[in-house]
């Protein structure tokens, strides 16, 4: 699988949004978190909940839920 990540600045002076791509074996936990639009620390949100997502996902990879191909 090849996973490519893009983001579009539009109006906005910078960008807030978050997303990363942590491959495990077997399945690969894509992450997508708003910045919410320009409000206070809202990039620094966007970031926690993405490295938070990702902590969690990297220690329990058996309960993670994979769909078949």
């Amino acid at each position: 699988m090849t996973t490519t990540l893009s983001q579009h600045l539009g109006d906005r002076a910078n960008q807030e949004d978050r997303a990363a791509v942590l491959g495990l074996p077997g399945c690969e936990v894509l992450v997508i978190a708003d910045g919410m639009g320009g409000h206070r620390l809202g990039a620094e949100a966007a970031q926690a909940a993405v490295e938070a997502v990702l902590r969690v996902a990297s220690r329990r990879r058996r309960s993670l839920i994979i769909l078949p191909d």
